[in-house]
């Protein structure tokens, strides 16, 4: 743009000694298309700056952690003037890392039409990056005039970990469903054979299958076996997010690697669970679908690590629990500290843990014996 103000200013230095020197028509009219282009370039630029639209073409956009993320826009151009050139910036703030990185997009629009631009968006940790339109500049087709036009839009990106291939979730879920720390109902029977809820008299319509055939023949009386019912869907998932010390490193994409592998592998089996973590106060969340995971997620990514002294998610769960149930426990570091806290939450059911470092890269969850 400076080039073409500076060949602009040349031309009117020309015109101008031209006119001194010559008195025919010619200067005139070498100024009055000088003139004519200058108006018409400054009202195309005006109209431009009223008629013209940027926005994201999609809000909350999830992003999966050392893949680039395309994040388009759309441009709407109202006027039935087409902008031959608009320069759009962007800042990407992620707040992981405290970071921020520009971006400029050029792009085309006809006459009451619409246009699409796209940039890639590097995510190498796990996060929430916000990327505002900082300013649209439209210029004449002359490229002699800008005039900035704000739009302070924002849009949220949520940069989720890696997820695992989908053999290793279907194996997690499947371990999951039959692992022998199921915890059953109390008060009512179901249909999982391998458990008995209780043995009573046999009643017409009984399946005979369900008979108790030795003690039947002990008693002279049929009896008849009732299954338990296995409460799946009271599974606990519990996150810490405890600060390091100078001896330990901070590895929060593994961390949240584990965690996503895990939660993927419990919803895939059409069954809810819950979803615990400290971010100043004890928080649960119920998940269920893929949407709850998002959200789960762009939540954690606000929690600011705690030291160890602080009683985090699972001392607060284990001081508001009584009921028996089965937990997962996902923290960054074995431990004392860790160690302290799955004593107590086996107090309450079976436990496992997955834990960066101590788990193997099938992502199996390890049941916590002590």
């Amino acid at each position: 743009m400076i080039i073409r103000i500076v060949a602009y200013l040349i031309i009117l230095a020309i015109l101008f000694f031209f006119n001194t020197i010559n008195t025919s028509y010619i200067p005139f009219l070498l100024d009055a298309l000088l003139v004519l282009i200058t108006v018409s370039g400054l009202v195309t630029v005006f109209i431009h700056h009223r008629c013209v639209k940027v926005m994201f073409e999609s809000d909350n956009i999830t992003a999966e952690r050392t893949h680039n993320q395309l994040i388009r826009c759309k441009i709407i151009n109202k006027s039935i003037l087409p902008v031959t050139r608009c320069k759009v910036r962007f800042v990407a703030r992620h707040r992981g890392s405290k970071k921020s990185k520009k971006y400029i997009q050029n792009i085309f629009c006809a006459g009451r039409g619409e246009e699409f631009m796209e940039f890639s968006l590097d995510c190498p940790d796990c996060e929430i990056i916000n990327i505002k339109i900082t300013g649209i500049y439209v210029y004449d087709f002359t490229g002699l005039f800008c005039l900035r036009k704000r739009a302070g839009q924002t849009n949220m990106v949520v940069v989720m970990p890696k997820l695992p291939p989908i053999e290793i979730i279907d194996k997690m879920a499947y371990v999951i469903n039959e692992d022998d720390g199921t915890i059953y109902s109390e008060t009512k029977p179901g249909d999982d054979p391998t458990e008995i809820f209780a043995i009573r008299d046999y009643v017409p319509g009984d399946n005979i299958r369900k008979i108790h055939w030795k003690l039947s023949s002990k008693s002279d009386k049929f009896m008849v076996k009732d299954y338990s019912f296995p409460i799946k869907d009271n599974d606990t998932v519990i996150i810490d997010l405890f600060l390091p010390d100078k001896n330990q490193k901070s590895n929060n994409n593994q961390l949240f690697d584990l965690f996503y592998g895990l939660v993927n592998a419990m919803t895939s089996r059409k069954v809810g669970f819950n979803a615990c973590y400290y971010d100043g106060e004890f928080k649960i969340k119920r998940i269920e679908t893929q949407n709850d995971i998002v959200i789960l997620f762009s939540q954690l990514y606000n929690v600011e690590a705690y030291p160890s002294n602080v009683n985090g998610a699972a001392k607060l769960f284990y001081a508001e629990n009584n009921n028996r149930t089965r937990m997962f426990y996902v923290t960054n570091f074995l431990d004392d500290n860790t160690e302290e806290c799955m004593k107590m939450l086996s107090e309450l059911g079976v436990v496992f843990y997955l834990i960066p470092g101590y788990v193997h890269n099938s992502y199996m969850p390890v049941r916590y014996v002590w």
